[in-house]
């Protein structure tokens, strides 16, 4: 997967200018994860984890990978585009090899102290 130099894509932009869009694009990069699993983890409602996890579908950004049957409803286990393909299982390190650089607007590790 090449990483993306110049956005022009309106979707695409839009699909990226939310923080949590981001931040659930980030997580994944590493792995395959539902919208449960990121509400619980970022500590936000699933209702608005659902909804920007559409967008980014939407935007192509990340790809269903799994459904499965959960309490008379259906959990969708998502990836980040590109990364579908690959052998996987949840927290597979096969996935982890794929991951590409950082996303625009992800927070870079601050410099070393002196």
């Amino acid at each position: 997967m090449t990483r993306i130099v110049d956005i022009t894509d309106r979707d695409m932009v839009r699909a990226l200018s939310h923080p949590l869009r981001r931040r659930v694009l980030a997580a994944l990069r590493g792995r395959a994860a539902s919208p449960v699993e990121l509400a619980r983890e970022f500590g936000e409602g699933i209702g608005t984890v659902s909804y920007h996890v559409r967008m980014l579908a939407d935007a192509k950004l990340i790809e269903l990978v799994e459904e499965r049957p959960r309490r008379g409803a259906t959990e969708h286990f998502y990836i980040a585009a590109g990364l579908a393909g690959a052998s996987w299982t949840r927290g597979s390190p096969s996935v982890v090899e794929h991951r590409p650089g950082p996303v625009a607007g992800d927070p870079q590790p601050s410099d070393p102290a002196p």
